[in-house]
């Protein structure tokens, strides 16, 4: 229980805000705001030793040094410029049907 309660402070007390502006330029900001509160429950979890692996009946081995993430808008930037350079046809390989997503 002490160990459970250290490391809830450790998590609390390792938040690092790194985020580079105030909301996203291009994503919806609501579900930028949603992605991350997801990921950092998750990850939270993972701290307290809750986060299941998986469908198995166990759980992850407990983290240490996670901080929480933050929205970053350079790496946005970074994918969206990616992204431009992407063809939206994509080939379907000869004999395989054309589900892609």
């Amino acid at each position: 229980m002490q160990l459970l309660k250290r490391r809830a402070w450790k998590w609390k007390q390792s938040r690092v805000v790194l985020a580079d502006c105030e909301k996203p330029k291009k994503f919806p900001e609501e579900k930028s705001k949603s992605f991350v509160k997801k990921i950092n429950d998750r990850r939270r979890l993972m701290v307290q030793g809750k986060q299941k692996n998986g469908r198995l009946p166990s759980f992850l081995p407990l983290g240490e040094n996670v901080v929480e993430m933050e929205w970053s808008c350079g790496l946005e930037k970074l994918a969206i410029s990616a992204l431009k350079n992407c063809s939206q046809s994509v080939a379907v390989p000869k004999g395989k049907k054309g589900f892609l997503y």
